[in-house]
C-alpha cells in the first residue's frame, strides 16, 4: 500500500505548507479506525486553498481515503 500512496506523500511532503502526514492503514477486515478504507492519509497544512479537500482513491482492488485539512480545522474540531 505504501508504494501506490508514496507518489502522494512525497508530493504534498514537499510542500513548505505541511506540517505533518499521518498514514493509517487497515489491519483486520473490520476496523472502525479506518472504516470502508484500507488506508487513509491524513495531510496536515498551514495554508491551503481550500480548508479541507478529501479524496477517495481507488488503486488495484484497495481503497484509499486522502484527507488534506488546515491545522486550525483539526483544533477546531474538524
Amino acid at each position: 500500500m505504501e508504494a501506490l500512496l508514496r507518489p502522494i506523500y512525497q508530493e504534498r511532503a514537499s510542500d513548505p505548507n505541511t506540517l505533518g502526514i499521518i498514514s493509517v492503514e487497515k489491519r483486520e477486515e473490520v476496523s472502525p479506525i479506518t472504516d470502508t478504507f484500507d488506508s487513509i492519509l491524513l495531510i496536515i497544512t498551514s495554508e491551503a486553498e481550500k480548508p479541507v479537500l478529501q479524496s477517495t482513491i481507488r488503486m488495484m482492488k484497495r481503497k484509499q481515503q486522502c484527507i488534506s485539512l488546515q491545522k486550525h480545522n483539526l483544533e477546531n474540531g474538524y
